[in-house]
């Protein structure tokens, strides 16, 4: 085999080994934040695992129901009530915080109400066959984040991989994108994660196919295709943010680059087209046929909308960062003020290393994502009554860093190599794993009950399975993994190894 043969004269071994330790790194982090927020103590979750019980039980859609919820403002109950669906819990599989329909608790077995009960199957096929493994509620529970987590870190994996030429500042959008949020939202039951992690995979795919055009690797297109129809699929906004990956794509390839892909792999694209249509047929067909698209759009009053949707904005920055158990564990500001600046670092250096072409392309995706959420709250989300949520928007927040470092890299061609531009990805791996390490530890002491204790597994109130040692030690190899991952990443460039595509026989 090609790539064996070409491990075995070291050609292809130590280019791969830097990203082969960052990833894993970032599955034991996935498993530390899957383990470490308490059973149904994260957005939503019981809803979630409600919906994933719905499909265990062979029910596309439950049947319709009343929904009530203590405290919830008129607006707030026709928005879920709208999607509320109801499934029969058995006594012992029931959430502890759900009651039954007629707001009794679950002694008995009875119907319960979830919110959540028409979204989108696609999440939630995998963490349903989690509920067939256990005996309750908390058991289901677990091994539904497991199920949850695996195709997304699977998909991140395989972003970074497509990402990957050697060179280190390939990676270097991703490091701005990939929050603690990212792998928190992943490591939890619902499907933000999957439309997350998907969008993820499908633009680095869709970057590495405009990096190399004619050259790029049968990987980089299967992983297009099947993150793209993942994308779609996996929430409510998924056509959006696969149509702004795909365009912010576009726009580096240019016309002349774009018109030599088409003559080179007219094929695949027809394949991959319509493929895409589709995924958004069975979106819109599915949208139809459970109702669940039914936001409603009113730009009135005008002015006072549009002040609204700037102050969602302030929490859907801080949200997008790092906000963690039931959204009530904001990591604290100067800690996202660092991690935005590292991302606004990132945007400066796109605009003064791209081509003209590239300039606008990174200025026109800044000034959308920043207008985005504004005016998707001030006019739509608004009208449900609830707060729009950082994870929500992540998909499309993500796409600043990662044009952004895609753009440097593009430019920077021999320039990485000098000592001064050798240390910067290095460095900016080492904080990575710091900051990730940070977050995951300043959540932990909250979860365990203790939250302005150092040391906060010898006085916990709540133990996650296997105990917080165990958890800590997995997060300690995650950032020895990354930080050793740094070292390879500068002999990589220290070695001036060229920007090539690695092979894959498929």
């Amino acid at each position: 085999m090609l790539v064996g043969a070409r491990l075995a004269r070291g050609s292809i071994g130590p280019r791969l080994w830097p990203i082969g330790l960052i990833c894993v790194g970032l599955v034991l982090f996935g498993f530390a934040w899957t383990m470490s927020s308490p059973p149904f103590q994260a957005p939503d979750e019981a809803s979630h695992y409600l919906r994933a019980m719905e499909l265990d039980q062979g029910e596309l859609l439950g049947p319709r129901v009343r929904y009530a919820t203590p405290g919830a403002s008129p607006a707030q109950l026709a928005f879920a009530a709208h999607d509320a669906r109801g499934v029969e819990v058995p006594a012992a599989m029931s959430p502890g915080n759900e009651v039954c329909e007629d707001g009794k608790p679950d002694v008995r077995g009875c119907l319960e109400v979830t919110p959540t009960g028409d979204y989108y199957p696609v999440a939630y096929v995998l963490p349903a066959v989690g509920l067939k493994l256990a005996s309750n509620a908390t058991e289901a529970l677990w091994f539904g984040r497991i199920l949850s987590l695996l195709p997304c870190v699977a998909l991140i994996l395989a972003g970074l991989f497509a990402l990957w030429d050697s060179s280190g500042w390939s990676l270097a959008g991703a490091l701005g994108a990939l929050t603690p949020m990212v792998l928190f939202v992943c490591s939890i039951l619902n499907p933000s994660g999957l439309e997350i992690a998907s969008n993820f995979a499908f633009v680095a795919a869709a970057f590495r196919i405009a990096r190399d055009r004619a050259r790029a690797p049968k990987f980089s297109w299967i992983l297009l295709g099947l993150s793209g129809v993942l994308t779609i699929v996996a929430y409510q906004t998924g056509p959006l943010s696969a149509l702004a990956g795909l365009a912010i794509a576009v726009g580096l390839i240019g016309a002349i680059a774009g018109r030599e892909l088409l003559a080179a792999r007219r094929r695949e694209l027809a394949r991959l087209g319509a493929l895409f249509v589709a995924a958004g047929l069975a979106w819109a067909g599915y949208s139809i046929l459970s109702g669940v698209a039914h936001s409603q759009f009113d730009a009135s009053p005008f002015w006072a909308s549009l002040q609204q949707g700037l102050d969602a904005l302030r929490s859907v920055w801080e949200d997008a960062v790092g906000n963690f158990s039931s959204l009530t564990v904001p990591l604290p500001a100067p800690a996202r003020w660092l991690w935005w600046s590292a991302d606004a670092a990132l945007v400066l250096g796109a605009l003064m290393l791209g081509s003209r072409r590239e300039r606008i392309v990174v200025a026109v995706t800044l000034a959308l994502v920043l207008l985005y959420p504004v005016l998707f709250f001030a006019w739509v989300y608004r009208l449900s009554g609830y707060g729009l949520q950082g994870r929500q928007l992540l998909p499309i927040l993500m796409l600043v860093p990662l044009l952004s470092g895609e753009v440097i890299h593009r430019n920077l061609r021999q320039t990485a190599f000098r000592p001064a531009a050798r240390l910067v990805v290095p460095a900016a791996l080492v904080g990575f794993a710091a900051f990730q390490a940070y977050a995951w530890w300043y959540n932990a002491r909250v979860s365990a009950g203790v939250p302005h204790a150092g040391a906060f597994w010898v006085h916990a109130h709540w133990d996650p399975p296997l105990g917080w040692p165990v958890w800590i030690a997995v997060v300690g190899l995650g950032t020895l993994a990354l930080i050793t991952a740094a070292a390879g990443l500068y002999r990589c460039l220290a070695a001036r190894a060229p920007a090539r595509s690695f092979e894959v026989l498929v």
